[in-house]
């Protein structure tokens, strides 16, 4: 829709009151400078071009409007109220010769009448023109006034639409904020687990034969541990007897990485066996026959080697310990996050809490004193899995790997009922909307209704 403003030509007006951001800054900055203008002192020749400005900005704003936002394709432009105020202030201007340049070239204005032009419109302050000012720029920036002089379909359109929409878009923005510390939090515990795998056990250990018939059913950890016995041991005092010569002699260089292998016989390992010692399995099981106190104390050696194979080992990569460090970092970050909203390490089994017992473990194994950073991670990975039953930290095992687990679940739970209440907002968004709409829709039908009802 459009009108003719005296003074400025023809306007473009929405026939909606809403106003966007865009089409209240045009507006509101071209009144407040005229307002200032109109108690200024002493007035200066570039007074005069300043008051053409704004009246330029006004014709702007009717012909052009504005992009709101910016680049967005949709123009936006004063509704008709703004019209009606621009329309007295260009007025009032026009009275006292300040008016736009036609559309040839521009007058030459002597700095002392421009002086005077802009001193006889200030003369106008006490006539109305001040008043005048001061309603205009009120009517788009002051909340009671908007309410007293609004339709009531600008009321719909201003109060129910503009609060609610700045409640859910605040509840939305919130939410992004919660999903994307939740993600991150996600993300630092996939590297977290990453490293905690960084763990391994022996698949294929030799088989658990006892009395062993075979050479390579014995453990190398029984070889090493029976040659470690001190002379006092009946097992030891026979080995010793029967083989101490061969195991000290016959053993090359070359072979030695191999016999202390402390999982398996190795290729070189057995063929030293073969060549040297070649009835260990016979001497194990001659031994074992002699008598139940003998038996027990052959078989828990070979049992504990045995066992001993598939204990678990950590073998960190070379940039795990940086990478936990960093990890950790993040974790500390993040739970300082959850803290603003709510979320805190405080309370039990929340979030927060399985998080800082992560924090906890990594920080206490990484600077144990007396400890090396890379053992402590090694201990980190390991998780008191090496432990045999009954020792110390046995029964331990896996609580690292516990808070890991409980964190991963507690994240993604959060996450995903996170996920589930931008989805009901984003449905209290639309249905917010076709609701706004059908009460304008009804509004307009109902105003529309009584001013044909009142032209009969």
């Amino acid at each position: 829709m459009s009108i003719f403003i005296n003074g400025l030509g023809v306007a473009n007006i929405d026939t909606h009151e809403y106003v966007p951001g865009g089409v209240r800054n045009a507006y509101v900055n071209a009144v407040f400078n005229l307002n200032q203008l109109l108690t200024k002192t002493p007035i200066a020749a570039s007074d005069y071009d300043a008051a053409v400005a704004n009246l330029q900005a006004f014709a702007n704003l009717g012909k052009y409007g504005v992009q709101d936002p910016p680049s967005s394709g949709i123009t936006y432009y004063m509704n008709a109220t703004m019209a009606e105020y621009i329309s007295l202030i260009v007025n009032s201007l026009k009275s006292a010769n300040i008016t736009l340049p036609g559309s040839g070239p521009p007058p030459i204005i002597p700095p002392q009448d421009k002086i005077s032009r802009v001193q006889q419109w200030q003369s106008l302050a006490t006539f109305g023109i001040a008043d005048i000012l001061s309603q205009a720029y009120l009517y788009i920036t002051s909340p009671t006034t908007v309410a007293n002089v609004h339709s009531l379909q600008a009321m719909i359109e201003l109060d129910y639409v503009k609060q609610g929409n700045d409640i859910i878009s605040q509840q939305l923005v919130n939410l992004q904020k919660a999903l994307s510390t939740t993600q991150s939090i996600l993300d630092t515990l996939h590297v977290i687990q990453g490293i905690s795998n960084q763990i391994s056990v022996n698949s294929n250990p030799t088989p658990f034969v006892f009395p062993p018939v075979f050479d390579n059913q014995i453990p190398m950890n029984l070889i090493l541990a029976i040659n470690a016995l001190d002379t006092s041991h009946a097992l030891s005092t026979q080995w010793n007897t029967t083989f101490s010569n061969c195991f000290t002699n016959l053993v090359p260089p070359q072979t030695v990485p191999a016999v202390h292998d402390p999982k398996n016989f190795t290729p070189e390992a057995l063929a030293f066996f073969n060549d040297g010692l070649s009835n260990y399995a016979t001497a194990v099981k001659t031994f074992a026959s002699g008598s139940v106190s003998q038996f027990e104390s052959v078989y828990k050696m070979m049992a504990s080697a045995h066992f001993t194979q598939i204990f678990p080992s950590a073998t960190p990569t070379a940039g795990a310990l940086d990478q936990l460090n960093a990890a950790n970092a993040s974790l500390i970050a993040e739970i300082a996050n959850l803290a603003t909203q709510g979320i805190l390490p405080t309370t039990t089994n929340s979030l927060a809490d399985f998080l800082s017992k992560v924090s906890f473990d990594i920080t206490s194994h990484l600077n144990a004193s007396g400890v090396t950073p890379q053992s402590g991670l090694i201990q980190w990975i390991l998780d008191n899995q090496d432990k045999k039953l009954g020792t110390t930290g046995s029964n331990l095992s896996g609580a690292i790997q516990t808070n890991i687990t409980q964190s991963i679940t507690a994240a993604q739970s959060l996450n995903d009922t996170q996920k589930l209440q931008v989805q009901k907002y984003l449905q209290l968004f639309d249905n917010f909307y076709k609701s706004a709409s059908d009460v304008l829709q009804k509004v307009t039908q109902m105003t529309e209704s009584m001013a044909q009802k009142i032209a009969r």
